[in-house]
């Protein structure tokens, strides 16, 4: 058990104690001070961050001609102010939670997205946020997440499995979960005092017991779960997202998960923090950073394309309690606590139609494939502003060592230096939650994307489908009663890229053009490699396959399919070597079902040592 455990466990006893010898003792005074429930000493208790891993995101700060992070507009509590950026003072708080271990199905990179969060967060800030606790695996408990219960301040109140997230989730900033979910929870390797699973607000157990999550009447400001389908927009009873977490918003200003399964990539969080903090607090003051659905959006994105992110937010009746322009504190504006909350948002992309050539089938192992190098990009000022020129842009250049970023506001083009791939977007016009009248249909959006690459000069790799999905917003609007549903935008995307009739999967092989209002190209994501072939070289069977997987995951394969696989275009990748996608089976953890990430199997039977270097059959634990 960890250290800090420990010593909250001997506190909670304690005070457990003392608040027993003061109910038998005679009432004070009338004229005295009632005994505080909770102490002030409570965060001593917090334990010291882990040490983040070493991760290509994390900003040198030897430069100290470097711009602290622009001082933010708000209208919140003043309970710490901007100190940190005028004292040195932490200002503002992570917190961390991860679960690689899980009994079945197990992941390996959540810690990574946690810790790369954070190690973003804090040197893009110069140490203004600060980690207040870090989780993992076994010590991630479900009780941090939950509310306390009835009148005792501790766990064992009207409810005697109460939660304790008093201390830990609503006494931080911003809280990162990553580890599984499905619709109605998020789901623990640990069930110390309750159980594994923190489910949302429809799940109430007998009065006088309240719903697990309550978030805001803290600390709490934004709830990020790096979870499979978290926020789908309906469960499997047929509750909407708006029913399932509504209770959850105490203050609190949003949650931002997933509508879709997620890939256990490893630099969604990194991203995440990347964008949020204007490129790691690269960029000038004046160009703040995007706000945190923007960025949650970007991080996506890149590390998993053909997953769709979901956020739910809250509004408050005035216009400073108005989340939609929320950054990172620090990095931009953050509204007022959203109390009481006036109206809920929730923006997803909804697929609806795909045209073009026919998607290439799931391939059967043929023997033996072609293994392909990825040729080095070339990727320096020159040919960043020659890109630029292409969407009019001459703006300043700054150099970070992930990407190469040109800049002239509205407008932002960011080339990653591994792969040379790129998005533009202009900033003012990319998912607006206001309805956007004049969108093409579905054929004709695929149309314009096509005709407007051809000018740019961007051609296809290949002749591939296109599928056009609209960017829809539903708001409930509490004080009229009325949902409304309304389109803000329209993507297309290219992806399953051909190599010898195989199609090349992965979040590096996709294009995606951004049509907003009269059909207008307003952003592009671009990522795909130049390759040469290298050699044949023989490919394990599908049942193979299927038992390590089945071995590594303590699952069976629903599904498999062979494809070469492009790694993120924000990381490098040297080799293209076929692999099996893998979709596990359904199964239970406490009696909610859970959907595995995707996982990829490497398909080479003997790879020469460099190849397996890159693509290790069972890597070792990260």
């Amino acid at each position: 058990m960890r250290q800090d455990r420990i010593r909250r466990l001997t506190m909670i006893t304690l005070l457990c104690c003392v608040l027993l010898v003061n109910a038998c003792a005679e009432p004070a005074p009338a004229t005295e001070a009632p005994v505080a429930r909770v102490p002030s000493a409570t965060r001593t208790m917090s334990p010291t961050a882990t040490p983040s891993p070493t991760l290509a995101w994390p900003i040198s700060l030897d430069d100290k001609s470097l711009p602290y992070p622009q001082d933010y507009e708000s209208g919140d509590d003043d309970r710490k102010g901007d100190a940190g950026f005028i004292s040195g003072l932490p200002a503002w708080e992570i917190g961390l939670e991860y679960i690689n271990l899980y009994p079945r199905a197990p992941l390996r990179k959540c810690h990574l997205d946690a810790l790369g969060f954070q190690s973003v967060v804090e040197a893009a800030s110069r140490q203004a946020w600060m980690t207040s606790f870090s989780f993992g695996d076994w010590d991630a408990w479900e009780e941090d997440f939950k509310q306390l219960q009835g009148n005792d301040p501790m766990r064992w109140g009207l409810n005697p499995n109460g939660g304790t997230d008093t201390w830990w989730v609503d006494d931080v900033d911003v809280v990162y979960f990553s580890g599984h979910g499905n619709p109605n929870g998020i789901f623990f390797a640990s069930n110390r005092f309750d159980d594994r699973v923190l489910t949302d607000c429809t799940f109430v157990p007998p009065p006088p017991a309240l719903p697990d999550p309550c978030w805001g009447d803290g600390d709490l400001e934004w709830m990020v779960f790096d979870a499979c389908r978290t926020l789908k927009w309906r469960d499997a009873a047929g509750a909407c997202v708006f029913d399932r977490w509504r209770d959850a918003f105490c203050g609190l200003h949003g949650i931002l998960g997933f509508k879709t399964n997620a890939s256990d990539t490893g630099i969604r969080g990194p991203l995440f923090g990347f964008f949020a903090t204007r490129f790691g607090g690269l960029l000038p003051q004046p160009f703040p950073g995007m706000t945190i659905w923007n960025a949650w959006r970007w991080a996506v994105l890149i590390s998993d394309p053909l997953a769709s992110p979901a956020i739910l937010r809250a509004s408050g009746p005035v216009p400073a309690s108005d989340t939609s322009n929320d950054h990172l504190w620090g990095f931009g504006s953050v509204a007022d606590d959203p109390l009481p909350v006036r109206k809920y948002v929730y923006w997803d992309p909804v697929e609806s139609s795909q045209s073009g050539a026919q998607a290439l089938a799931a391939q059967h192992a043929p023997g033996e494939m072609v293994v392909y190098r990825a040729l080095e990009p070339s990727v320096n000022e020159e040919t960043v502003r020659t890109l630029g020129s292409l969407f009019g842009m001459t703006g300043d250049l700054v150099e970070t060592g992930v990407a190469l970023i040109l800049h002239e506001e509205p407008k932002l083009l960011v080339v990653f230096r591994a792969s040379g791939a790129f998005f533009y977007g202009d900033m003012s016009r990319l998912w607006p939650e206001g309805e956007v009248p004049d969108l093409p249909e579905s054929d004709e959006a695929i149309r314009r994307a096509l005709d407007w690459m051809d000018e740019m000069g961007l051609g296809l790799p290949a002749q591939v489908p296109g599928r056009q999905a609209s960017l829809v917003t539903k708001i409930r609007d509490l004080e009229t009663g009325e949902e409304t549903t309304h389109a803000s935008g329209v993507l297309v995307d290219f992806h399953s890229f051909p190599l010898d009739e195989t199609p090349v999967a992965g979040p590096g092989a996709l294009i995606r053009v951004y049509l907003g209002e009269g059909g207008d190209v307003i952003g592009l994501y671009w990522s795909w490699r130049e390759l040469e072939p290298v050699d044949i070289m023989s490919v394990m069977s599908e049942t193979d396959a299927a038992t390590i997987y089945e071995e590594r995951m303590d699952v069976a394969p629903a599904s498999m399919r062979l494809v070469y696989w492009a790694k993120p275009g924000s990381e490098p990748q040297e080799w293209i070597v076929p692999v099996y996608e893998t979709q596990g089976e359904e199964f239970e953890i406490d009696g909610h079902v859970i959907k595995p990430r995707d996982c990829i199997i490497p398909a080479l039977v003997d790879p020469p040592v460099e190849i397996e270097e890159e693509w290790p059959l069972d890597p070792a634990e990260e």
